[in-house]
């Protein structure tokens, strides 16, 4: 039979998925014509098929030894090369979209492989590529999923959105979603979405533990509980679970019930990361700070996803940092900061005060003629606004509400509510009076639904849209936060925001962004005729009783004196400083960053300005 014959024959068996009688006749191609590109390369996707994956890249590569311009054969190479996990896949699938630039499947492959190996930005491009010459649903999931890992939460959201309509009922889409908007702060939603994927799949403990996390940081500890007990009901023992259930423990207060499960498994020898961060966490009050220590640094020496690498090396830091090791420590800082992170992403902020400056010069704009006196505490992260609104939330008339997102979401809305095609912050220039009123009626409906009391929103990023803020409400009330600027700083970079504040993992962009807010603060004071109360952090630990006077009469309300006893009150607490605000007044973060002043010469070099 003639080598054409034998071929055709071997594809016929290979499409009914016969495999083995088809890589038999391949082979006996290859014996009566040797070097015959099409059964290499068929050779070689039975390989790749049955798991044999170097087997295959080797037949393919001498398929395109053979004949390097058929897209299939660089499409299949890579395939395989992908399946072994090496880099060089991302070249073998543009060399198939060199030879065919409508190769849908190569360029989703391509786009896939780059998010795999962390080139995220790549990926969202070539992902945006392919969705602009049609729907795909798996580019458009893939992409949403990308835009998360890089970060980029708000762009995610929509790609969330646009995915969940192609695809409602896909677990794995819902999940993500969910940790999309946890990121936003939007925690509601959030809950939402994870239980929507506990309904697709009920046994997905990763939703259930995410959905546990979510609601312990809204402070709705007896539902993270639930959550976390639903995970172990079905999966008794689950290590990852345990951990969970013993940090929203800790989180709620409860440090012996907390160490109850941890203690057990970690005198037993369990590694599991969730398990020694939540152990570390514990070790201050257990005095075991070494042991956790030791944990962690072995646990660093193994194959940790970075992930849990990077929240390693932060737990390290602030062990090393309480004992007064500070080389050490800053290692461990610098360590927790390193990773993807685009320069873009990291100076959004800036980007964003800049721009905020240029829309709002010598604006003369109509307000929303509402005599309403709502809260502001606003500040860069770090600089004392959680202890400011803890200290006015233990006035009996007064409601701590936390980081808001309805100014920001006001700002976001602003272009749909004028009917504008400008975006924030430029479409400012058009608002008129009943835009303005129409947008205001909406916060003070948020804030109606929290309390019939005094309301404080302690958004520090609400600096940004002090402008808005103006308009909406003339007599708003804004205290203003100030606190050394190195301290400030080094207390973001040491801080592990999770995904967001971009700029504190770098010092130059911690830097950059804390000049551009200062000069923004500056703008604001020259052009808005605003109630704004500047406060020093310092001033407030030196001498707590005055200062606190000071912040209640600003507000307009009578004295109390349990605004003193501010570290009595178990409001919860959702920001970073949870555990600090739980204290009485101390001074020891005051002068922390001079402590590691050597290690910081690129934030150091941006603040040379002030």
């Amino acid at each position: 039979m003639p080598p054409a014959d034998l071929l055709a024959r071997a594809v016929r068996h290979h499409e009914a998925g016969q495999l083995t009688q088809a890589e038999r006749l391949y082979r006996k191609v290859l014996k009566r014509q040797p070097g015959q590109p099409d059964a290499l390369h068929l050779l070689g996707v039975i390989a790749h098929q049955q798991g044999r994956h170097r087997e295959a890249v080797e037949r393919i590569e001498a398929a395109i030894g053979a004949n390097s311009r058929v897209p299939a054969f660089h499409y299949n190479l890579g395939l395989a090369r992908r399946a072994l996990r090496r880099p060089d896949a991302v070249a073998a699938f543009a060399a198939a979209l060199a030879l065919n630039p409508d190769h849908r499947d190569a360029a989703f492959e391509k786009a896939s492989t780059e998010a795999e190996l962390g080139n995220l930005e790549f990926a969202i491009a070539d992902f945006e590529g392919l969705l602009a010459a049609g729907p795909h649903g798996p580019a458009q999931a893939n992409l949403a999923q990308a835009l998360r890992q890089a970060g980029r939460f708000a762009e995610a959201a929509e790609a969330y959105r646009v995915a969940l309509a192609q695809q409602p009922l896909e677990a794995e889409l819902l999940a993500g979603q969910g940790q999309v908007l946890a990121a936003l702060g939007r925690h509601g939603e959030a809950v939402t979405s994870f239980r929507r994927a506990l309904e697709c799949r009920p046994d997905y403990p990763e939703a259930g533990l995410n959905l546990a996390i979510c609601l312990r940081d809204s402070g709705e500890f007896a539902a993270a509980l639930a959550a976390c007990d639903q995970v172990l009901a079905s999966h008794p023992g689950d290590v990852a679970a345990l951990a969970s259930k013993a940090g929203v423990l800790s989180r709620e207060g409860d440090d012996q019930a907390a160490a109850e499960i941890v203690l057990p498994l970690i005198e037993a020898g369990n590694r599991d990361p969730a398990l020694a961060l939540v152990f570390a966490g514990l070790a201050g009050r257990l005095q075991r700070e070494e042991e956790a220590i030791g944990l962690l640094e072995s646990l660093l020496g193994e194959a940790t996803e970075s992930h849990w690498r990077q929240r390693c090396h932060y737990r390290l830091a602030a062990l090393y940092d309480r004992g007064g090791v500070v080389d050490q420590a800053f290692a461990h800082y610098r360590a927790a900061n390193q990773g993807n992170l685009d320069e873009s992403t990291a100076l959004a902020d800036v980007a964003a005060c800049e721009a905020m400056t240029a829309a709002w010069q010598g604006l003369d704009l109509p307000d929303s003629g509402l005599d309403a006196e709502p809260v502001f505490v606003i500040g860069i992260p770090r600089s004392g606004t959680s202890l400011v609104e803890q200290i006015l939330a233990s006035h009996p008339q007064v409601f701590g509400a936390g980081e808001l997102m309805e100014i920001r979401n006001i700002a976001l809305d602003l272009p749909l509510l004028l009917g504008s095609e400008t975006p924030y912050p430029d479409c400012l220039a058009e608002l008129d009076r009943d835009t303005a009123a129409q947008a205001a009626g909406r916060y003070l409906e948020r804030l109606a639904g929290l309390s019939d009391g005094t309301v404080v929103d302690k958004m520090p990023h609400n600096f940004l849209h002090l402008g808005l803020i103006s308009r909406l409400f003339p007599q708003a009330r804004v205290i203003h936060l100030r606190r050394d600027a190195l301290d400030t700083c080094f207390s973001c970079y040491a801080q592990d925001f999770g995904e967001r504040h971009a700029y504190s993992r770098s010092l130059g962009a911690l830097g950059r962004t804390y000049m551009a807010y200062r000069k923004l603060m500056a703008h604001w004071r020259k052009e808005l005729d605003l109630d704004i109360e500047e406060i020093d952090y310092e001033n407030i630990v030196a001498d707590l009783e005055p200062a606190a006077r000071r912040l209640i009469d600003f507000i307009g309300l009578d004295w109390h004196p349990d605004c003193l006893r501010f570290h009595e009150n178990q409001r919860f607490v959702a920001s970073a400083s949870f555990e600090q605000v739980r204290q009485p007044i101390y001074d020891r973060s005051v002068g922390r960053g001079a402590r590691y002043r050597e290690h910081l010469g690129p934030l150091i070099e941006e603040l040379e300005n002030l």
